[in-house]
């Protein structure tokens, strides 16, 4: 179950992000609010989180009344905020914190290598470099680990199938298109803008695709090595990421997914960010072999039915 540290919870946005998670069954890790303990408490008691910070220190005795009995640990102030962005516990902190309250702890998330959903403005505002220095840091080390990958998939020499290429072009199109419906753009109107054509923007992607197909060579071989499979939460998470991402809402991401039959597209990322994280976290170097690849026909990118209606 993918986990959530929420950071605003009794905020309109913390509000409504809480609906979400309970839609979409993700487990709640953390909650933080400003000063509204009587609905802090509400929360924890409905999601039953790790603990839960109260930033108004003088609100602490009245949290600790209303949580007597629950087993939450319950931090104050600045230093519990900072504490919750920077636990590696949770899988995603989502900060929504007002003003510029929230700058600190999304430093100390970035520095820890969390992965952020940033709804505070003023943290980019005026931190924005700050905030930028340090993602870049963390970047770097994001991209000692892909270029690893890299490298590894470089060194599996089969033959890949044109028709494996083809079908990841179509995907890497699929999700630019995503990003362009994100920006309020369609890709009729990014042909015109750009001046290209389908066929020019296919050619452009297809070294990208031939790569990515190699590493989604060796991680499948990993993930059936490692008995690792993607499960209705992974699903559920990369759907949130997915909305999360693009700033669009998950209902009508769903809909994109539904009416573009996406539901592969998802799996095919969900399990890769596991198998990426299993060799991360194991420090495993994965197996470089070489093997046959089947020619396949083309066929149409089935779509995972979610209980989401």
């Amino acid at each position: 179950m993918k986990k959530v540290a929420l950071l605003g919870s009794t905020g309109s946005i913390g509000t409504q992000a809480l609906e979400v998670i309970e839609k979409h069954g993700l487990k709640v890790t953390a909650l933080a609010a400003n000063r509204q303990a009587e609905k802090l408490a509400e929360q924890a008691k409905k999601f039953h989180p790790e603990c839960v910070c109260i930033y108004d220190e003088f609100q602490a005795g009245k949290l600790k009344e209303l949580l007597s009995g629950e087993n939450i640990e319950i931090l104050t102030g600045m230093n519990g905020l900072c504490q919750i962005a920077s636990d590696k516990n949770a899988d995603i902190v989502l900060n929504s914190v007002v003003g510029m309250v929230g700058l600190l702890p999304t430093l100390k998330a970035v520095k820890a290598g969390n992965d952020i959903a940033l709804a505070n403005k003023e943290t980019l505002v005026a931190g924005g470099e700050l905030v930028m220095k340090a993602a870049a840091e963390n970047a770097a080390i994001e991209r000692q680990r892909q270029d690893l990958i890299d490298k590894i998939a470089e060194g599996i020499t089969v033959d890949i199938p044109p028709v494996m290429v083809e079908e990841q072009i179509t995907k890497m199109i699929r999700e630019r298109e995503l990003q362009l419906q994100a920006a309020g753009m369609s890709m009729e109107e990014y042909f015109q803008e750009s001046g290209h054509a389908m066929d020019e923007l296919r050619e452009s992607m297809r070294e990208d695709a031939e790569k990515a197909v190699r590493i989604s060579l060796m991680l499948e071989t990993v993930a059936e090595t490692e008995d690792i499979h993607v499960d209705e939460q992974d699903y559920r998470y990369e759907l949130a990421v997915l909305a999360a991402t693009y700033g669009i809402p998950p209902k009508e991401i769903q809909k994109i997914i539904r009416k573009e039959r996406q539901g592969a597209l998802l799996v095919s990322n969900a399990l890769r960010r596991k198998v990426i994280s299993f060799l991360v976290e194991n420090n495993i170097k994965p197996p470089v072999e070489e093997r046959p690849v089947e020619e396949k026909e083309a066929a149409p990118v089935e779509e995972k039915e979610s209980e989401d209606k």
